[in-house]
């Protein structure tokens, strides 16, 4: 990779690697968010199927990203069983500051803004529907 243009370093300069990934739940999109991390300052990600006492798995998961997520299990949790597919959950993962706008209290949808220490970079929302 060339210097010119490389963010990974400089969150500042013009070209900042985003992406977008939906985990089809955290065990399974483990080995592809590492992936992503080695070639992306911003990675928004959905549908880790994460309970909110074990959001700390995502928020841990590389020591190199700030993380901000969400559950979106809160309701499912108090039935006691959790059965179909709207377990869902959002999350930021951003090399530079991230300072949240709002966030729905479903968990489904968040609105960050994402800044160094000398530019708002940009601002992002992360949406998971059922």
């Amino acid at each position: 990779m060339s210097e010119i243009g490389d963010s990974r370093h400089d969150p500042d300069m013009a070209s900042v690697n985003i992406a977008c990934y939906n985990m089809y739940g955290f065990d399974n999109g483990y080995s592809a968010l590492t992936d992503l991390c080695e070639t992306f300052d911003i990675i928004a990600v959905e549908k880790y199927c994460l309970a909110p006492y074990n959001l700390d798995k995502l928020r841990n998961f590389n020591a190199q990203f700030d993380c901000i997520c969400w559950s979106s299990m809160h309701d499912k949790i108090q039935l006691g069983l959790n059965t179909g597919s709207p377990f869902g959950g959002i999350g930021i993962r951003a090399q530079v500051n991230i300072r949240v706008l709002d966030v729905m209290p479903n968990g489904r949808c968040a609105a960050v803004v994402l800044f160094s220490l000398v530019t708002c970079l940009s601002w992002l929302s992360s949406i998971f529907p059922p």
